[in-house]
């Protein structure tokens, strides 16, 4: 099979157009119904551009994956992708069309016809295999897309009604579902779109395949399972592309849509495992740092960057407690990424960044994407979006980072007295912020704190379950800091286990089908099932396990109860002797 790369170059353009055949060339389908305010967050205009950004993408991270802002890219664009294993590699070829243009396209009538479905439940509009009729078949268009499209738009649109009507649109849906359909589209009407929206079709009809795969409601799970992975790897593909075709473009648009793309992939690689699912948010980063880290971006843009920061910081804090059983497995496909990422504390940052009444001003609020600073932020729109307020997710993010670096810290403390006194002071007013953080004056910040919040509607936060998940996230927060950086025994927590749990059985049911709430409740559940010691802490906490899973929802390398179940059963074949929060289950002895 010719290269990616040399086809792409071979066409002598800087503008490609893409579309995707399945093997036999066409689709069977079927009609369905203080200081840190001073830190430079930007990096140096004169240190990175945009090539050396791209002559660093490589999508797989093969390599040191330390991201620093200030630090110059060096590379060859050739490079790029090269750790992208072939067993990823899309089913069929993909055509390159010829580069062309075209009319504006009008969505009206598109729009118009999608509309029928919000007036109709999930449960009805399941689509059904392939037949041998063939309604809306195009050597161009991915398998299924028509189904899976309309699928997809009534899932996002699922959510409770009790809960849309305090919440701001999501994000799948206020940016995401429209680019898919115009995408759609286009590939309709003109017979190719760039890579990029490419990318961003195949991931969306990817994620709602696999959605069908894990739903139940059908007796084609397999089927629905095998066309996930097919649309995921085309959509790997066109993103490989994407980046060595129309990455250099400076239009804010194509930094728009490339960032989706990224995004999109890296939400689908969730049912890959936590690893990969990495590799997309590392690139992400990539991108951001080199072009998005500019003032005042529009709105659009800074809903894509809160959405990347909320991905991260839930990978990252499951990331380290995987037991990477399966790893042996994808060693060949994926080299390992190394465990740090960027999610790891400095020794220079150690006690700033932790006043909580701070007012960031613009420059820090826009450049801290992975939220290491505590401190109010005007902009911010973590409320509105995921309904969890940004001073949580801070202090997830920095616990995260400081228990990435705890050990090395330790370790260099013996020999450095000011090191060791410095980390225990960090160590001890992160502690503080902690367990200082209430949920209902966060709240009532919130809510008094921008007139906006007024004006635009209901804010997210005020609903009683979203208030639930946030009461879950941070007794999930506090047993994560004791076990991740304290190493206190399980059984000291058990409590706050219990309370978490309580929290999490009065709002999962509700709010896990939204892609917006799932990651955020897949994280608490699987940190408190994590540390359930009494057998009846066990069976609640199996009960929510089974829920996220049954949604698809883990970023660890197996289902979330094969881990914790494994994790239990060794703790049991020791005497129940706590096993230290750092420990992974893969880790622990089966016997005495």
């Amino acid at each position: 099979m010719t290269s990616i790369a040399s086809r792409s170059s071979s066409s002598g353009s800087t503008h490609h157009t893409a579309s995707d055949t399945d093997d036999k060339g066409t689709e069977e389908s079927i009609e369905l119904p203080n200081d840190l305010i001073e830190f430079n967050w930007l990096p140096p205009e004169q240190d990175i551009d945009f090539q050396s950004f791209l002559d660093n993408m490589d999508l797989s991270m093969g390599h040191d994956d330390t991201l620093n802002s200030t630090e110059a890219f060096t590379g060859s664009i050739s490079d790029l992708l090269a750790d992208i294993p072939t067993d990823l590699e899309v089913i069929s070829d993909f055509y390159l069309a010829e580069e062309g243009t075209g009319p504006e396209k009008d969505m009206s009538i598109l729009r118009s016809d999608t509309n029928v479905t919000n007036q109709v439940a999930v449960g009805d509009t399941v689509p059904s295999p392939p037949v041998s009729i063939n309604l809306d078949a195009r050597s161009d268009m991915p398998e299924q897309a028509q189904a899976l499209l309309r699928y997809y738009k009534t899932h996002i649109e699922s959510a409770p009604t009790c809960i849309q009507s305090s919440r701001w649109k999501s994000p799948w849906k206020l940016l995401f579902l429209p680019c898919a359909f115009e995408t759609f589209a286009e590939l309709s009407l003109l017979g190719g779109t760039s890579h990029t929206r490419s990318a961003i079709l195949c991931a969306l009809l990817s994620h709602s395949a696999f959605q069908l795969h894990k739903s139940g409601s059908n007796s084609q799970s397999d089927y629905w399972h095998n066309l996930g992975v097919k649309h995921r790897d085309r959509a790997q593909k066109h993103l490989r592309s994407a980046v060595e075709t129309e990455a250099s473009d400076s239009e804010q648009t194509k930094y728009k849509e490339l960032l989706m793309a990224f995004i999109a992939m890296a939400m689908i690689s969730i049912y890959q495992g936590n690893r990969i699912a990495r590799i997309f948010l590392l690139d992400a980063e990539r991108l951001i740092r080199v072009r998005g880290l500019a003032e005042e971006n529009p709105e659009l843009i800074r809903v894509l960057h809160h959405v990347y920061t909320y991905l991260r910081v839930i990978a990252e804090g499951i990331y380290a407690l995987d037991d990477g059983s399966n790893d042996s497995e994808q060693a060949e496909a994926f080299p390992q990424v190394p465990e740090s990422g960027s999610f790891r504390i400095s020794e220079d940052l150690l006690n700033m960044g932790l006043d909580p009444g701070v007012e960031k001003n613009s420059k820090v609020g826009y450049g801290d994407i992975h939220l290491q600073v505590q401190g109010r932020w005007k902009e911010t729109l973590h409320s509105r979006i995921h309904g969890i307020p940004e001073s949580l997710m801070t202090l997830l993010s920095q616990t995260i980072s400081l228990a990435n670096e705890k050990n090395r810290l330790e370790t260099r403390a013996r020999c450095d007295p000011k090191l060791a006194a410095d980390l225990k002071h960090h160590i001890k007013t992160l502690e503080e912020r902690i367990w200082t953080w209430s949920s209902s004056s966060e709240v009532s910040m919130i809510l008094t704190g921008d007139v906006s919040f007024c004006t635009k509607g209901p804010n997210l936060v005020c609903h009683p379950r979203n208030q639930a998940m946030i009461s879950a996230i941070h007794r999930a927060l506090i047993i994560y800091f004791y076990r991740q950086v304290h190493d206190v025994s399980a059984m000291i927590l058990q409590d706050v286990v219990r309370q978490a749990l309580e929290h999490l059985e009065s709002c999962i049911s509700e709010m896990i089908n939204s892609d917006d709430f799932a990651l955020s409740l897949a994280w608490a559940a699987f940190i408190c099932a994590r540390e359930a010691i009494s057998p009846d802490l066990q069976n609640r906490a199996r009960h929510i396990i089974s829920i996220t899973d049954s949604r698809g929802v883990y970023f660890t390398s197996r289902p979330a109860m094969e881990v914790i179940s494994s994790l239990w059963a060794k703790r049991q074949a020791v005497g129940g002797i706590d096993l230290g929060g750092s420990v992974q289950a893969s880790d622990i002895p089966c016997s005495v």
